[in-house]
């Protein structure tokens, strides 16, 4: 949610007055702190003048003044040794990575990257170029969406993500590698068959249903796809059908899959979905940083 003044004359005034000490001077400690300290004033008196806006929002800015967040005012400005996650909001990799690690109550710092203009500090670490890709504090990386999940995880499941397939991994894993595989690989013709003309749209919807089937088929029974739980592979496909629903809404719609529409509005409805949905401006080495999260996760997991 944006607020509904962003343009006003008294947000534009503290942007400009912010953006110019922190832009022009980013040298002079006083020059930041007034800047800071005016868009933190301006803040308050936006959240008095409209109760329902909260300081999570997003606070637009002109483009030359750095984006402020929520963060910034209820985080140390110092923090070091956070996770930094390199992730693009709408790509299903990475909101089912932000879904586990926003689960797992954990602490990163967010860079919201532009895909067609990749941060170098990015590519240096994980050079094949896709999101979401997390170094840790002590530099390592993981740069699959999965292991993602599966790290964050390791410190925390509040809500028995993994106990919900217990019994069923190999079951769960088959289904992961036919959403990451077949399912993507038609999803994403479906979604862009003006890229793929050999074929029409609906020919890749319909190479794209065996997989709507199969989860038509366990959710007929269950609230989730292993039983009355919420597992990691409900949220590892969850954002994959989002998409797929996306492409041609009215079809879904009236489509024959009853049950996965209604595990898909439930998943979309979830507080934790809206959670790590929030718009940030892009990311770029100049910025503010923006932490997702509650509280900072371990280095490693926990000994079990």
């Amino acid at each position: 949610m944006r607020i509904g003044f962003e343009n006003g004359p008294l947000n534009r005034l503290l942007s400009t007055i912010g953006g110019f000490a922190l832009t022009w001077m980013p040298g002079c400690r006083f020059a930041a702190l007034a800047g800071r300290t005016l868009r933190a004033w301006g803040l308050w008196v936006l959240a008095k003048a409209q109760p329902g806006w909260h300081p999570s929002d997003t606070i637009p800015t002109l483009p030359f003044c750095p984006p402020l967040t929520r963060n910034l005012l209820t985080e140390p400005s110092t923090a070091e040794n956070l996770p930094v996650l390199y992730s693009f909001r709408r790509c299903p990799y990475a909101i089912r990575a932000r879904m586990a690690i926003a689960c797992a109550g954990l602490t990163v710092e967010l860079r919201e990257v532009l895909l067609r203009i990749k941060p170098e500090t990015m590519l240096a670490i994980s050079p094949k170029g896709t999101v979401p890709v997390l170094q840790l504090a002590g530099g390592q990386v993981i740069d699959e969406s999965i292991e993602i999940m599966r790290w964050a995880l390791s410190f925390s499941d509040p809500d028995g993500w993994l106990e919900a397939s217990a019994g069923c991994e190999d079951d769960s894993a088959e289904l992961v590698v036919w959403n990451d595989g077949g399912f993507k690989h038609y999803l994403d013709r479906y979604k862009y068959a003006d890229r793929f003309p050999e074929n029409a749209r609906d020919f890749y919807r319909g190479m794209a249903e065996p997989f709507l089937l199969e989860l038509e088929c366990r959710l007929s029974s269950n609230p989730y796809l292993f039983g009355s739980r919420l597992s990691l592979t409900d949220v590892a496909v969850f954002p994959f059908v989002r998409q797929f629903a996306g492409v041609d809404r009215a079809w879904f719609g009236g489509s024959r899959y009853r049950a996965v529409r209604a595990w898909l509005q439930g998943l979309i409805d979830s507080p934790l979905f809206g959670r790590v949905m929030h718009k940030y401006p892009s990311w770029n080495p100049a910025s503010f940083r923006t932490l997702m999260g509650i509280k900072q996760g371990p280095e490693t997991p926990r000994a079990s």
